[in-house]
């Protein structure tokens, strides 16, 4: 993609439709929506729909479907559909979240440095690195006992985790931008660095912050999950996905029902934001629709 000024580089409403369409209209891209929607449905409309309250025991424990427990129920007798029908919004809050504040760190962090002196940026990168080089899970586990669990904390532990890796991904797209003429021209003519990072640098750069936006709620995701099976989630009877994963699995060879659904629902999600997220990146680069010129 050629870059230009931000009044040339920015979609107009009717190039997003464009682009929404072009990407909808391939089969991967189509499949990848419908993945979405799918899980979407199942975590805002479950609440509402769900046969039982998330705490009632309707049955024995770890008992095979049934006509008042559709799914079984889990280890403590609870229905097992009416806690994945309520387990998906806490899931998709807390990735989505901890996604939007990495993001408001690391890309402002990242279009910063791209500006700044050199000293600051041998500096960032030095403490990306080292976050970098720290697995995720363990990131999150030392937060997490020292701030104690809850959905909240790992909101911002998750955050933590990831704006490293938005830092780098905004930083390289950022440093190319920030070459060009168009932004030393208005760094002469004294426009302030936030004024050129909004007009200028941002406006170029929005096709791979999206793209990699969709992989870090993915990422997001997986984690959540881990840490929530790990015992570290919101505390119970609330339910997500991870945790009913981690309850239930002591009986999955006798009531399999219990683990399988998450299991699928939470791949479904992935899977999903992945191929929308892969059709999107190829239909940007392939030039099907673009954001400048």
């Amino acid at each position: 993609m050629t870059l230009s000024p931000a009044v040339e580089a920015s979609p107009s409403p009717k190039g997003a439709r464009s682009l929404v369409w072009t990407v909808l209209r391939q089969p991967q891209g189509a499949v990848g929506a419908l993945m979405l929607a799918l899980v979407a449905v199942v975590a805002l409309i479950g609440p509402l729909v769900a046969p039982h309250d998330i705490r009632t025991v309707v049955g024995i424990p770890l008992a095979h479907p049934s006509h008042a427990a559709r799914l079984g129920t889990d280890v403590l007798g609870r229905d097992v559909l009416s806690r994945v029908l309520n387990g998906g919004l806490t899931l998709l809050a807390v990735a989505i979240s901890a996604t939007l504040l990495a993001y408001l760190v690391g890309a402002c962090w990242g279009m910063a440095v791209s500006l700044r002196s050199s000293a600051l940026d041998v500096v960032s990168i030095g403490v990306v690195d080292v976050l970098l080089s720290l697995p995720p899970l363990v990131i999150g586990l030392v937060l997490l006992a020292g701030a104690g669990s809850g959905n909240v904390t790992i909101a911002l532990a998750l955050a933590v985790i990831q704006a490293p890796r938005v830092f780098r991904i905004v930083r390289a797209a950022s440093r190319e931008v920030a070459a060009q003429d168009f932004v030393e021209a208005a760094t002469a003519r004294g426009d302030s660095m936030w004024s050129v990072v909004r007009r200028d640098i941002l406006a170029n750069i929005w096709t791979p912050m999206l793209t990699d936006f969709g992989l870090r709620v993915t990422s997001s995701v997986i984690l959540f999950s881990s840490l929530s099976f790990l015992g570290l989630g919101a505390p119970p009877p609330s339910p997500d996905w991870g945790q009913m994963i981690s309850e239930n699995q002591i009986g999955i060879v006798t009531q399999p029902w219990g683990v399988v659904v998450p299991v699928v629902l939470i791949a479904v999600l992935s899977v999903g934001t992945n191929l929308l997220t892969d059709t999107f990146s190829r239909t940007m680069n392939n030039g099907a629709v673009g954001g400048g010129r």
